[in-house]
């Protein structure tokens, strides 16, 4: 299990200034390395906190409160039940999710992902995820 908000010193020498106020994202995902890879890429722009448990997604959500989560995991019962308590609890929190090509289906996707506001299948393009995640995290600046 892996839940960690702590700051990891950029290797480009570049800090953010320490007073200024970052929207949190939180990035779920089962597999550890690809929490880490995405505290690398985006902990300079927003405080980032991530989970591996899904045990501990509902936990991290109430205790960061989260602007944006960016989900990696399939859409499963259990987690759709997760997503829908979020919205319920945390009606602004936005939710990304990255899922597999075999589940974009026109008439499912709704259906599927009645509680996510965007969604993207894999292979993730990462500019396109990035540039979107820039555009929800500045919609009420």
């Amino acid at each position: 299990m892996l839940v960690n908000s702590q700051a990891i010193k950029p290797t480009n020498g570049h800090t953010p200034a320490e007073d200024a106020p970052r929207r949190t994202v939180m990035f779920y995902s089962p597999d550890v390395d690809f929490c880490v890879s995405m505290r690398l890429l985006f902990q300079d722009r927003y405080h980032v906190v991530t989970v591996s448990d899904p045990e501990m997604v509902i936990a991290a959500v109430r205790e960061f409160h989260p602007y944006l989560m960016v989900v990696d995991s399939p859409p499963t019962k259990s987690m759709m039940t997760r997503f829908e308590q979020i919205k319920r609890e945390f009606p602004k929190t936005q939710i990304i999710s990255f899922y597999a090509p075999q589940l974009n289906r026109a008439n499912e996707s709704r259906s599927t992902f009645p509680w996510v506001d965007a969604a993207f299948t894999k292979p993730i393009d990462l500019a396109e995820v990035t540039r979107h995640m820039s555009e929800m995290m500045s919609e009420s600046s």
